[in-house]
């Protein structure tokens, strides 16, 4: 496509604005290249500026790809950001969110709440040995330089 080759060559010219990342990922998903999109679109919604525009776009990406989770946290805030950011766009947006319903109310085989968040606290030091909470945990690491604990 076209598109895709002219946004690269802007790209290799060292033209990597939040725009042209999401230009090209967009140009890309077009194109049907939709894993290699994902990727410029990341780069266009993580780097700061929010616009509903970019938002849409990965959200549209993920879909393709049956990231479901991904996709409609991406959908929802391009309609956050702006319900009526596009005339086109918009309401694509949100007949794609109804498409892809609410999350389930489980979580798939072999996950449990408690294990991820228990695994992720341990992680991160706020159990002591034991497993009895104490030791290292989020009291001495919220206390910073003038703080008190």
């Amino acid at each position: 496509m076209a598109a895709v080759a002219r946004l690269r060559a802007e790209w290799a010219r060292g033209h990597r604005s939040v725009g042209a990342a999401d230009a090209l990922g967009w140009a890309l998903f077009r194109a049907g290249r939709a894993k290699e999109a994902l990727e410029y679109a990341k780069r266009a919604t993580e780097e700061g500026l929010r616009s509903a525009l970019f938002s849409y776009h990965r959200g549209e990406i993920e879909r393709a790809l049956e990231l479901r989770g991904p996709a409609r946290r991406h959908l929802a805030e391009a309609l956050r950001i702006n319900p009526s950011f596009s005339p086109l766009h918009a309401p694509r947006a949100e007949a794609a969110l109804a498409a892809l319903g609410e999350p389930p109310d489980e979580l798939p085989e072999g996950w449990s709440r408690r294990t991820r968040r228990g695994r992720r606290a341990r992680e991160a030091g706020a159990y002591g040995e034991d497993g009895s909470g104490g030791g290292g945990g989020r009291g001495e690491a919220a206390a910073g330089p003038g703080t008190r604990a």
